[in-house]
């Protein structure tokens, strides 16, 4: 096990490079102690193709990206189509709550955004 894989733990959110020098920004869904590879959900990359999809990366080519507690609204709107993507409800509506409430965690510079962007997002 190498020194990245002690500190790196299931859900925290990385960046990385591929074997082909893409860059991928996403979160760790599991980790292959055995053999020294994550599964990270990308979230983005520079090929578009592999956003969205789970993929095998070797430890050493990820790292761990501090998160922020203040985050703009429009940060916390990326997060809610992160959930709406992953399907995950009970996410999305602890979200859109925490966005409908303008909590503290959102940033003050965001609240000159329009009210009707609060309530665009749907479950199919």
């Amino acid at each position: 096990m190498n020194d990245n894989q002690t500190f790196i733990k299931t859900g925290d959110w990385i960046r990385g490079k591929l074997k082909s020098g893409e860059m991928i920004y996403g979160y760790i869904e599991g980790i292959e102690a055995s053999n020294g590879v994550v599964k990270v959900k990308v979230v983005h990359c520079d090929n578009p193709h592999i956003a969205g999809r789970t993929i095998g990366v070797l430890s050493k080519w990820v790292e761990k990206t501090a998160m922020s507690k203040a985050i703009s609204k429009e940060q916390l709107q990326q997060i809610i189509d992160l959930a709406l993507l992953t399907n995950d409800k009970e996410w999305f509506l602890e979200l859109t709550n925490q966005l409908k409430a303008d909590s503290p965690a959102v940033m003050e510079k965001d609240k000159k955004a329009k009210e009707s962007d609060k309530n665009s997002y749907f479950f199919k």
